[in-house]
């Protein structure tokens, strides 16, 4: 079975960009634009990975996270944070008590390294 992966981003051109990436490396892919349309879309379907931006309308990546872990169906749920912000130590703190996997500043990380960690976590 093919894993699928739901990548939360709120500009739509890197949304469909990575989705269309990771479709090419072998994975099904869902898109959410806002960490509120992910909440919908996970009553549907649970991922085998979320890859998710930090700063969105609407819910942003904290808040999304937050929700997510509370949530026994979803609380499992391999989270890789993939962002523009730049991660400062409490942050960078309280995304890692939330159980995030992987941080990556998007300026500041290959594709090879963002896919190592995807391969590792969406098994």
């Amino acid at each position: 079975m093919t894993p699928t992966i739901l990548v939360i981003e709120d500009d739509a051109t890197s949304r469909l960009l990575m989705a269309r990436l990771l479709r090419f490396e072998g994975y099904e892919t869902l898109s959410a634009g806002n960490g509120e349309q992910a909440l919908e879309m996970l009553g549907f379907m649970k991922p085998a990975l979320i890859l998710l931006d930090l700063m969105m309308p609407v819910m942003d990546g904290l808040e999304f996270l937050k929700i997510l872990r509370k949530n026994y169906q979803w609380a499992n749920v391999p989270v890789i944070i993939w962002t523009a912000t730049v991660m400062e130590c409490p942050s960078l703190r309280e995304v890692r008590l939330l159980g995030v996997k992987d941080c990556f500043q998007k300026s500041h990380c290959t594709l090879d390294q963002l896919y190592t960690s995807i391969r590792r976590h969406a098994a």
